[in-house]
């Protein structure tokens, strides 16, 4: 088999090799568990047999892991970070469920209080109170089911939008209906009407049945704001809204700085077309010959101005890797650091500062001594900083290879990772069968393509090419899971400020019209219109300040749970922070004026004469 994957060593048997996954299916009666259970046992055994390929750089033993296929789609993602976002998003769905059902409850609670007379005249009529709590929890079963519902057919639709409209890089998904789902809408539904319907309920039946069925004038009430129920529910969903808005701004950041960030190199005019000779027979070194032949007459296109080859592209989340032996000292050291094996020029071409020595050159051959490239963290964590003129072996081939230079660190696998150990070797010396060549073009490099992709088919009418891709291209699809994640917490935000300003604009305005009369009597002893709007708005404005206060706080401890997601930016950044805690106050407000400005129109004979 290995013929055909590659000319060169048996990569199947090679324990050192970790580029390979593996695809089965679970025999009967065998569970996932039981299966981890098996492979640990295995790996622990691989781990005995041959220490250096089995541990990590922390020194630890490298782990076999079995995952379900659809997780396994995204396995390749840096750090998990395709389900991270995925799980972020579903806690941010999951905070917009609690925050509609903290506004229903605390519409309830208002609703209560208009109700209360009436409860009254059932208890007393002889209901008893379990009767009146059940037929309340029969009205919010209604609610919940209707909404249930609702959410259902507005779950489709955007299902059929998102695979209509799925961006490049993002697995396709059955996202149809099925029964699982159902119950789970079912169950939410369900759950909520009890969760948050039975206290508005509860509270309504407690009433005192003598006290309401009186018709007695009620004083004035002329004392401060009650920190009630409702206000409480209203300070919930305002410190929710508040950290989820922090939330969706910090990752609003984060595909920002992934658009605008220095990864460490040149992003503009250069274009990658990636080369698979798997199909072309390798004798006679026709890989070699033909790698040559594609970069001297890509290099003679019009508009190119650099051309390299490369085994990776910067940050496409994969990586490769080799055991080298470092001889330092008295004891050997054995480390596995990332590679990349590039072609001469390939530095300058990416704008990738050679610090010390000197990059590839075209002296650079086969027949020549095997030479290295690293970057400063290798140079600094095994040779303080010094290693041009030194050796190293490569345990996988056995050769001796000289460093010659060293170049800045760059972003390799991903933008959340920091710098490591990495070693270039020349790709004169040691191509592979897939190699992706790089170009620097003095016109659009999307132009470049067709033109780019004949001259290599001229070449060799069998060699496999991908889809050409501009490094703009390439790093829209890298970055693509930050601007999802955004796109969606940024929705889910905008939703929950809207019903954290309903239910703020619900308890401000109920507030008003209870104290209607009191309003009345103040504007009839001269109050200003001013001073009426500030004793109303000052109620809101405490709610939203508090709200503000508990949301800082629920930020910073999820903050952390977003870390290996951010590009550029801190779980903790101070201008996330406060253009949130802006828009929250502005908001609260706007929420609040609304009905302090519809409190002036009561009119003061009125009130006059109700007292």
């Amino acid at each position: 088999m290995h013929q055909i994957i590659s000319p060169g060593p048996d990569l199947l048997r090679d324990r050192r090799q970790r580029a390979f996954r593996i695809l089965g299916r679970l025999k009967a009666g065998v569970t996932r568990p039981e299966a981890d259970a098996a492979l640990r046992v295995a790996a622990a055994d691989l781990l005995r047999l041959d220490p250096v390929a089995w541990r990590n750089r922390a020194g630890r033993g490298r782990v076999v892991t079995v995952l379900p296929e659809t997780e396994a789609r995204f396995a390749g993602a840096p750090q998990g970070t395709v389900m991270l976002i995925f799980s972020s998003v579903m806690a941010g769905v999951v905070a917009l469920l609690l925050i509609a059902c903290v506004n229903v409850a605390t519409v309830l609670l208002g609703r209560a209080t208009t109700r209360r007379k009436e409860i009254a005249v059932r208890l007393a009529l002889g209901a008893s109170r379990r009767r009146v709590v059940r037929q309340l929890l029969t009205e919010c079963a209604l609610l919940g089911a209707a909404g249930g519902a609702l959410g259902l057919m507005i779950a489709q639709s955007v299902a059929a939008l998102f695979l209509r409209f799925r961006p490049d890089g993002i697995p396709v998904f059955d996202l149809t209906l099925d029964y699982r789902i159902l119950l789970f809408s079912v169950g939410a539904s369900l759950l909520t009407v009890v969760l948050f319907g039975l206290a508005p309920a509860l509270q309504t039946t407690r009433a005192d049945v003598n006290a309401e069925l009186k018709d007695a004038t009620r004083t004035v009430r002329v004392s401060g704001f009650r920190f009630g129920l409702r206000s409480g529910l209203v300070v919930v969903q305002v410190a929710l809204s508040l950290a989820l808005t922090i939330g969706a701004a910090l990752m609003l950041r984060s595909a920002h700085a992934g658009q605008t960030e220095d990864p460490g190199f040149r992003r503009a005019d250069v274009l990658s077309v990636g080369i698979n000779l798997s199909t072309v027979p390798a004798g006679g070194c026709a890989h070699a010959r033909f790698y040559q032949e594609a970069v001297h007459a890509v290099s003679e296109v019009p508009g190119v101005e650099r051309v390299a080859l490369a085994l990776l592209v910067p940050m496409d989340g994969s990586n490769s890797q080799t055991t080298i032996r470092i001889v330092e000292g008295r004891s050997p050291i054995s480390t596995s650091p990332d590679i990349n094996i590039v072609g001469a020029g390939y530095f300058a071409l990416l704008d990738i500062p050679v610090t010390q020595g000197r990059e590839f050159t075209a002296a650079d051959r086969e027949s020549s001594p095997p030479v290295a490239v690293v970057n400063e963290t290798m140079a600094r964590y095994f040779w303080n900083g010094a290693p041009v003129g030194r050796t190293f072996t490569d345990e996988y081939t056995g050769e001796l290879v000289h460093i010659v230079g060293v170049v800045r660190d760059l972003r390799h696998r991903s933008f959340g990772e920091d710098p490591m150990p990495m070693v270039y070797f020349s790709a004169a010396q040691r191509s592979r069968p897939r190699m992706t060549l790089h170009l620097r073009t003095t016109v659009p490099p999307g132009v470049m393509a067709p033109v780019v992709e004949r001259a290599l088919h001229e070449i060799e009418r069998s060699a496999g090419l991908a889809r050409a891709e501009t490094m703009d291209e390439h790093f829209d699809r890298v970055t693509l899971p930050q601007r999802l994640g955004a796109g969606a917490a940024m929705a889910t935000a905008a939703l929950e400020l809207a019903l954290g300003v309903m239910a703020l604009y619900g308890v401000i305005s109920f507030a008003a019209s209870q104290r209607r009369r009191e309003i009345g009597l103040r504007m009839a002893l001269g109050a200003s219109s001013r001073s009426v709007i500030a004793l109303i708005m000052r109620e809101g404005l405490l709610l939203t300040g508090v709200g503000i206060l508990l949301g800082v706080g629920v930020a910073l401890l999820g903050g952390a749970a977003l870390r290996s997601l951010l590009i550029g930016v801190g779980p903790a950044d101070p201008l996330s922070f406060a253009g949130a805690v802006l828009v929250l106050v502005l908001v609260g407000a706007a929420a609040s004026y609304v009905p302090a400005r519809s409190a002036l129109n009561v009119d003061p004979s009125t009130a006059l004469r109700s007292e």
